[in-house]
């Protein structure tokens, strides 16, 4: 640690992320606390006091960011552990993120083609007003942020039987399933609102999906806003993730497919 003297105060640079051993420690201990809510709450405090102090150099992370983010993800994803522990491991996930910036964790989730039916299982799972796990559906929004736009042929995950319904109904396409859970998350009161944003964003100025689902969800937006009451709350919610989706949208589209809508 260097310290910076100028003529009102003194500030002190980290070189390098001196608790990696105690953060993995917290990260490892998740499935052996789950039961005590005061140690988990302790753990969680612990590890936000860690990151605060890198705040301002985030970068310091970096060298071990992959492998905690891997360590955090196998715990999500393992449907065998207690719905306590996965959330832990969402909240983590989430403490790291707000740190390091999203744009540049996400990147270290897994991405594969493989990752797409499991994300869209999990947040099938969520419960949108359940204000205790707010962190976990934020996560995973980010994380079908990245997996949606794998460049894979859609088609491929259509037609088959849906095991979690119970039935031997046939799923609806995967281009639907994402942008109805995504559209879902668009009224919510938390940061799940700005990540389903991005994913709608991103995933409608796909070349495969935006020549059907653009002009579509253009015409959703335009339908909801006349609709909705700016005089309520669940109103504003929704206008909001609207407006933010389509700043996102014209950010992230390209020129030539969007002007035609600006008319």
């Amino acid at each position: 640690m260097a310290a910076k003297e100028d003529e009102n105060s003194v500030s002190y640079s980290l070189d390098h992320f001196t608790e990696l051993k105690e953060v993995t420690s917290l990260i490892e201990s998740i499935g052996t606390i789950c039961h005590d809510n005061i140690l988990l709450e302790a753990a969680e405090e612990r590890l936000i006091l860690i990151l605060n102090k890198y705040q301002e150099q985030p970068h310091l992370l970096d060298p071990h960011l992959e492998s905690l983010v891997q360590k955090l993800q196998h715990i999500v994803c393992d449907a065998s552990n207690p719905a306590k522990v996965i959330q832990q491991g969402f909240k983590y996930l989430y403490l790291i993120t707000k740190v390091r910036g999203p744009k540049f964790v996400v990147r270290l989730f897994s991405h594969e083609v493989t990752d797409v039916e499991p994300v869209l299982g999990m947040l099938y799972q969520q419960n949108p007003q359940d204000h205790e796990t707010w962190e976990t559906r934020y996560v995973l929004l980010l994380w079908l942020s990245i997996v949606c736009m794998i460049p894979f042929d859609m088609a491929r995950f259509d037609g088959r039987r849906d095991a979690n319904s119970g039935t031997q109904e046939r799923r609806r396409p995967v281009v639907e399933r994402i942008l109805e859970t995504a559209k879902m998350y668009l009224s919510v009161p938390d940061k799940s609102r700005d990540a389903a944003a991005l994913v709608i964003s991103k995933f409608v100025t796909r070349p495969d999906v935006k020549k059907e689902k653009l002009a579509e969800f253009l015409d959703w937006c335009l339908m909801r806003m006349e609709r909705a009451n700016g005089e309520t709350m669940d109103g504003m919610l929704l206008l909001t993730g609207i407006l933010t989706t389509l700043a996102l949208l014209f950010k992230h589209g390209k020129r030539d497919d969007l002007i035609p809508y600006g008319e």
